[in-house]
């Protein structure tokens, strides 16, 4: 499911011409319609996958722009505190994250 919402995601970013900076229109935990006027703080023009798999390709991508990717979250993940993770990855696809590099 959560391979769906990230597509979603970046559909409603371009067909809204970008997204507000949380400064400027906070999160509010509620149902609702978007405030369309707040300033836009960045835009996408499109999107597309990279070859699952490929370290290099990732990286490669990385170094130009973040990358959002669909990690398997599972319980020792929670507790991550930094550096590189060597615990038990999970199963299922089930957090979505931004690379930046």
């Amino acid at each position: 499911m959560v391979v769906l919402w990230i597509y979603t995601a970046f559909e409603y970013i371009k067909q809204n011409g970008g997204l507000a900076a949380e400064s400027n229109y906070p999160y509010q935990e509620q149902d609702g319609i978007c405030d369309q006027r707040t300033a836009t703080a960045a835009q996408i023009t499109g999107f597309q996958d990279v070859t699952r798999n490929d370290e290099q390709a990732l990286k490669n991508v990385v170094s130009r722009q973040p990358v959002s990717v669909i990690i398997a979250a599972g319980g020792d993940f929670q507790n991550y505190g930094g550096g590189i993770f060597k615990g038990y990855c999970g199963d299922s696809l089930n957090h979505a994250v931004t690379i930046v590099g």
